[in-house]
Parts: C-alpha cells; structure tokens; sequence
C-alpha cells in the first residue's frame, strides 16, 4: 500500500531528521539481525553510527550518553508501526522490518556494466 497523503498513519517511516535517521539506521541493523536484540546493543550500535554519521545529526544527538535516549526513541517508533515488539531489556524483531535490510555493497568499475541481480533457484 502506498499512502502518499499521509492519510492512513500519524507515523512517517523513514522520517527527516535526526532521530528518523537515527531510527532508519536501527531498523536496518535490527532486519540483519536474528530474532531478540539487546538495548544496550543498540546503545553500542547507535555510538558506532555517531562516528559515521553524526555530521549529519543534531549537535545534542552527538553528546556522550544521549544513546540510551536515542534508542528509547527509536525502539518507540518501531514499535509504533508494529515493526518491533519490546520486552524490559530487549527489542523483539517482527518479520515486516525486513523491508528495512540493507543489501550488501556491490563496487564496479567506473565504465563496467551493470551485474543482473542473481535469482533464487526454484525446483
């Protein structure tokens, strides 16, 4: 379903900003992951993507100790849209977040063609 008009949600998913970018990277690290996530996981994840990405993040969002807040906030988006369930510790991953995977990086050539994405094998 597509909802350009934003009429059928109060909740956006990818949202601007920091904190939609923040959440957007967390659902993409949380789809690669295998069923039950820890919170202070995702603390560590959220210190690993501020060296990356935090030129783009609010000065506040950048500051030591803001991950706990950070993945609170993130965690409640998910949960919002039904993408993640939650428990006191942890962070449950439902099977809709796939949607937020990241593929693996392909690097070619400047010039190369383009590689057809390879198919399952069906029997």
């Amino acid at each position: 379903m597509v909802d350009p008009e934003d009429d059928l949600t109060d909740l956006r998913m990818p949202e601007q900003g920091t904190y939609g970018h923040i959440t957007l990277l967390l659902a993409g690290h949380l789809a690669a992951a295998d069923g039950l996530v820890d919170l202070d996981e995702l603390a560590i994840r959220v210190r690993e993507l501020a060296s990356q990405h935090g030129g783009f993040w609010s000065k506040s969002a950048r500051e030591p100790g803001m991950e706990t807040e950070l993945v609170e906030q993130a965690v409640a988006r998910l949960a919002a849209l039904g993408l993640v369930s939650r428990t006191p510790y942890a962070v449950v991953v439902r099977p809709a977040l796939a949607r937020y995977a990241v593929g693996e990086t392909v690097i070619r050539e400047a010039g190369s063609a383009p590689v057809p994405p390879q198919r399952k094998a069906t029997s």
